[in-house]
């Protein structure tokens, strides 16, 4: 996922950041942003939206840089966190939830667009097969929440789960893929 070296120059560059320096965002929007717009297409179905995201998320990000707590976790991490809930407000504004894209058409020129600008498929690949070391009822629930933008209220309605135990399943979830990203 994050190499030393990745993590260790995005905490420089937001450090710079932090000081108003524009082009260390121009240096972190090249390096992590076709990963930003890729997790929010993948939410949000629709390049434009994903695009609006990428740019809001950076926007934010400079504004509040000094808010950043290295403890708590990478830049990557951090930028990922402010664009999931961007993606999460714009499915919650929509009047219905996005068509899933099953499979992408490789014809397809946003597609094609989007495949060629992200740089970032190793990470892809390593949290995908991650996934599949999860139960599938696991798996599903952790898409449906991060993916889909489902709440857990609207889970609980989707699932017939109780509430304490959708929330503690996804807990679980959420540390047993940590834990194998953490030793891939």
């Amino acid at each position: 996922m994050n190499d030393p070296t990745s993590t260790e120059l995005h905490t420089q560059l937001l450090m710079r950041i932090q000081h108003g320096d524009q082009e260390a965002l121009r240096e972190l929007l090249s390096d992590l942003g076709p990963t930003i717009k890729a997790i929010a297409f993948r939410m949000l179905s629709s390049l434009e939206d994903a695009e609006e995201v990428m740019q809001d998320a950076f926007v934010t990000l400079y504004n509040k840089a000094g808010s950043y707590d290295p403890s708590k976790g990478a830049v990557k991490t951090y930028l990922c966190g402010i664009a999931h809930k961007m993606c999460l407000e714009r499915l919650r504004t929509r009047t219905s939830r996005p068509q899933k894209v099953e499979e992408w058409d490789i014809h397809d020129p946003e597609t094609e667009t989007l495949s060629a600008e992200v740089q970032h498929q190793d990470d892809k690949i390593v949290v995908e097969k991650a996934l599949t070391t999860l139960e599938p009822t696991d798996r599903k629930l952790l898409e449906l929440a991060f993916y889909d933008g489902y709440t857990h209220s609207e889970l609980v309605e989707h699932t017939g789960m109780a509430l304490g135990t959708l929330k503690s399943r996804l807990r679980r979830a959420l540390l047993k893929l940590k834990a194998t990203l953490e030793g891939a």
